[in-house]
């Protein structure tokens, strides 16, 4: 399973922050906010796996 903190996209700057059950979304400097398509944690794990996404940061 993944760790809370602060995911990237690799080219689109588009940022997930995962804490406990709750994944933000923020996209360049924007505010967090809730992703319009259903994310989890499963989610952040196979984008993790496949190179899509990379951890920045904790929380």
């Amino acid at each position: 399973m993944i760790e809370d903190g602060v995911y990237a996209t690799v080219v689109d700057g588009l940022f997930y922050r995962v804490e406990g059950d709750d994944i933000r979304i923020r996209v360049g400097g924007g505010e967090w906010v809730a992703p319009i398509i259903k994310t989890t944690r499963e989610t952040i794990k196979i984008f993790l796996d496949a190179g899509e996404l990379v951890r920045v940061s904790d929380l």
